[in-house]
Formats: structure tokens, sequence, C-alpha cells
């Protein structure tokens, strides 16, 4: 559709869900999804491909809350208790959000029968938010492109994990013009994590080596804003709000 980019139909929760269920299928099954995610959180040429690398933290969120039914595609107790990527504790955050202007309808028909179209964007710092404010909404013809292209699109190809994440399973209230999402917490979520498994004393150059070459993935910790981005124009429809202050609304634990 022209002035629109096709995003793929599922999200990072039905993708997950997919391998919870080929997990619990049958043993042929089973072997051929095995350490499927420890893979994608491992190998930096998969997790640091362009967008993928961005909806990492929504990865970890989502194995998080199916980590019972995941074995074998990852070695649930080892990203628990060693490399501490999956989350213990997952918290119901809501916060009010504000349109980014009054032309904006949130709850406008955005197109996509199978797949949302708001996701809530994760800012590291005022920089970013400032440069993807600059180019909101606006177009343009590279050298290369016959076509124009989205110009926050071609922004958020080039960010890399510790820039932006994008949370794309959440739910808006209509009534409160709430944001709901499930978030680990900000005591949990310190400092970025490596999901590595060292391969004994005796290797210490390999596990040296090991551990300069995974990718470290970052904590909601990391980001100081937090924005609604209309994931089928691929721009910004909300004001930002600040993350510490989103968390101040007590809400239920998982």
């Amino acid at each position: 559709m022209k002035g629109q980019y096709i995003w793929p139909s599922h999200t990072i929760g039905t993708f997950v869900e997919l391998v919870k269920e080929i997990c619990n299928a049958n043993d042929h099954n089973k072997q051929l999804i095995f350490g499927l995610l420890d893979q994608v959180f491992f190998s930096r040429d998969i997790s640091r491909l362009p967008h993928l690398q961005n909806r990492m933290l929504g990865l970890r969120i989502e194995a998080s809350l199916r980590s019972y039914a995941l074995d074998p595609a990852i070695d649930v107790e080892h990203a628990y208790n060693v490399t501490k990527l999956l989350y213990k504790k997952l918290k119901k955050v809501k916060f009010s959000i504000k349109p980014l202007n009054d032309d904006i309808d949130l709850f406008a028909p955005r197109g996509g029968v199978f797949e949302p179209s708001l996701a809530l964007a994760f800012i590291r710092n005022d920089k970013i938010l400032e440069s993807m404010l600059k180019i909101n909404g606006k177009w343009a013809k590279a050298q290369d492109e016959k076509e124009p292209v989205n110009l926050l699109y071609e922004f958020l190809t080039e960010r890399g994990a510790f820039a932006v994440q994008i949370i794309d399973n959440i739910i808006l209230e209509k009534s409160k013009l709430q944001v709901e999402v499930i978030l680990p917490t900000l005591d949990e979520d310190k400092k970025p994590r490596q999901h590595i498994s060292f391969v004994g004393d005796d290797n210490d150059k390999n596990n040296a080596t090991l551990k300069k070459n995974a990718p470290r993935h970052p904590p909601i910790s990391a980001f100081k804003y937090c924005l609604l981005l209309d994931v089928q124009q691929c721009e910004i429809v909300s004001k930002h709000v600040k993350v510490r202050k989103m968390f101040a609304t007590h809400t239920p634990m998982f």
C-alpha cells in the first residue's frame, strides 16, 4: 500500500508461542528446534540483524512468560540462574499517554487484520528522541531508491539494541487513555546480559573469546523514555513518557 511499509503479521509473542507449541510436540520436532532461542540470544549474527535487535527485550519478556514450556529451544535453568537472561519477576505496568498532537486519533483503524498497529518504543536518551521527532512523518527519495522512503523507518534500521527497543504486545484502554504492558522490574533488570554457556575452568581463553563475541542485551533501566509508535505508518503518535515515572504506578507482579 502506498505510503506504508509491510510489517510482519506475527508479533514477538506469537513467534514464541509457535516455538512453545513445537517444543510440546513429538520428539522429532523437539530435535529440530533444539537450542533455537539459545542461538538467537547468543549469536551476534542473528541478534544484531536490523529491527530484530530492537525486539530483544520483547523476546526476553515473551520467553519468560512461556519458559515453563520452552525446553529444549532454550536451556531454561541456565537462562534463569546463570546468565539471568530470563526474568523471574514481571510487572504489569499501566500509565497514561497523550497523543502527539490534536490531529492524531490513537484509536483510528490502521489497517492489518492480523497485526497490531501500535507498539511501545523505548528510547535511550534525549539525543535519539530528538532525532526521531525531527524526522517523524517525513519521506524522502534516497539516491539508490526509485520511491521515497520513510525516514524514521530508515533511522530505526540503523539503530542498535541499546538505542531503541520495541514492545509489540500492549493494551491501550480507550476510556482512560492508558497503556498496559508487561515489563521486567527496574530492580531486576539493571545491567546488560549475555547468554553464554562456558566450557569449563580449563578453557579460560575460549571463555574469554565467547564473552567478547556474545552480544549484550540491554536492560530496561538503560532507557529514559517510551512512546507509542504506529508500526503501519512507522510514525510516532504519542508524546513521550519517562520510564521511571511510568513504573511509579503500583501494579500486580507475575
